[in-house]
Order: C-alpha cells, then structure tokens, then sequence
C-alpha cells in the first residue's frame, strides 16, 4: 500500500525521490489525520501546521548553508591544485569527433548562459571569439557552425581545450558504473579534475573565482546529461521486462485455452 502510493506522486521514483516522497507521507499522514479526526481547537491545528512548516524551512536553510560552504571549499581546492597545473598547450583530440563537436558546442553554451562570469573584457578575450578567427583545420565548431543563424556563441580554442581535458576526467570517472551508488561522487569526480592540466583562461584579477566556477558547472552540466542517460536505460530495461513478461503470460493464457478447448 505504502509503495502504490509512492507510486502514485511518482511512477517512476528514483532513489532520492523515493526518500523525499517517504518524507513528505510521514509529515502529511499525520497532521491529515489530527486535522480530520481529533478532537481539539483551530489554534492547535494551526499549531501542528507551523511546527511542520519552520521544521522543513530549518532543514532546508541549513542544507542550503551547508551546500553553500561545500561549493566554496571544494573550488578553493580546485583553484589551489590546478593553479599549480597551468600549461601553455594542450592537444587537440580527434579520436571522437562527435564528442569534439559535442563538448564545443556546450562550451558555448556556458559562455551564453553564464554571462556574469564574462564581463571583464580581457576575461571575455579568453573564451569568446569570431568563427573567421579560428583555425582553418579546426573542425570541432562544425556542429556550431550548422546551427547558427547569429545568435550561438563560438569560444577560444583555449577554451575547447581546457574543456576537453575536463571532459576526459570526467569520462572515465563515469566508466565505472560504481559511481551512481556514492554518496559524494560529485566531490570524488571534482578531486580527479584537480588533477588535470588546463590552460590559464580569465585574466589574472578575476582567473582564481571564474575558472573555478566554469569547471565546477561544466561538471555540474554533465552530471545532469549522465543522470538523464542512466534513467533512459534503466527504463528501457524495465519496459523490456515488462513487455517479456507481458507476452509469456499473453501466450500462456492462448495455450491454456488451446488445451482446454482441445
């Protein structure tokens, strides 16, 4: 009974969801049936009400602040490790050409949504340029190239390649399909990236705050991606079973009748 109606706020509940739902059905039980049933004055039915509701906002304000100092620890961190890392050249990787196109193409859209990170002129020297200005062999803006009408932003071949390395940490951490069942897997993936060479984007006042904070939402970026892609297999997983299923027991019902008629 308790799982149908989990179900029923969320046909699909993953692990999170799951527990907040659980969360919510042990505040709103209760309270639905001291409201209902008990025998007690309206002030007393605001008072359970208001208990529940400061005990949620506490909880949250304190996660909030909690999330909070997690992000500046862990891009002080970063920006401690990598500014030791600093490279003039990185490779250009032509192995994957999709993912070349792939991780250009969400390189500017970073720089088009995060403005705020980019309005430091010298800063936006570093990350944003004109397509006539890119190499000739450089290929990994075509998927850009095709879908702009002049409103997509093309970035530095600095910045593509600062985002490549990345993206290879970032890849390889996803490999191992243990990462989805670790509590702190953002933190562990953010201590690989750390690791890694990158080129010196931003200028030199604002490099410490801003590159920090366009890796960690790059990362941030493709854990959203990763999560969408697992729920599309795990459902499809789940259809096929379902659809299996459906169909032995369609053929058993067709044989009993079969046998029964016969």
């Amino acid at each position: 009974m308790t799982f149908g109606r989990i179900r029923s706020v969320d046909t699909h509940p993953t692990a999170t969801s799951f527990l907040h739902i659980i969360r919510m059905m042990s505040l709103y039980t209760p309270a639905k049936i001291l409201l209902r049933n008990a025998n007690v004055e309206n002030d007393d039915h605001f008072r359970v009400l208001v208990d529940f509701k400061e005990c949620l906002i506490k909880k949250f304000r304190d996660n909030a602040k909690a999330a909070a100092d997690l992000r500046v620890a862990m891009k002080d961190d970063l920006m401690e490790e990598l500014g030791k890392r600093y490279v003039n050249e990185l490779p250009l990787s032509k192995e994957d050409r999709i993912g070349n196109f792939l991780i250009y193409d969400v390189a500017g859209y970073m720089v088009k949504t995060r403005e705020n990170l980019f309005e430091c002129e010298a800063c936006r020297q570093t990350v944003i340029t004109k397509e006539a200005d890119l190499p000739s062999d450089f290929d990994a803006d075509a998927y850009t190239r095709a879908r702009t009408k002049g409103g997509l932003v093309f970035v530095t071949l600095s910045m593509y390649q600062t985002l490549c390395a990345i993206e290879k940490v970032v890849s390889n951490h996803f490999k191992s399909l243990n990462h989805i069942y670790i509590t702190d897997t953002f933190q562990e993936c953010i201590a690989k990236v750390k690791l890694t060479n990158v080129l010196p984007l931003f200028c030199d006042t604002h490099r410490h705050c801003n590159m920090g904070t366009l890796i960690m939402e790059y990362v941030k970026v493709r854990y959203y991606f990763e999560s969408k892609r697992l729920k599309d297999v795990l459902l499809s997983k789940e259809q096929t079973t379902v659809q299996a299923s459906f169909k032995l027991a369609k053929n058993a019902h067709t044989r009993n009748l079969i046998q029964s008629n016969t």
